[in-house]
């Protein structure tokens, strides 16, 4: 899922702190121009990883 590799990246790369705060899925409609449920699917992948 490209969002939330873009999101695992940011981690590596010290942009996002492990366990920070994530946007909300609206957030993330509006930065990545995707569908509300590809960004409630990002987040659920995201937060099931930890």
């Amino acid at each position: 899922m490209r969002t939330a590799d873009e999101f695992r990246k940011q981690i590596q790369d010290g942009r996002l702190a492990p366990g920070a705060k994530l946007p909300s899925a609206r957030d993330l409609q509006a930065q990545y121009g995707i569908a509300n449920s590809t960004a409630q699917n990002a987040l659920r992948v995201l937060k099931e990883e930890g």
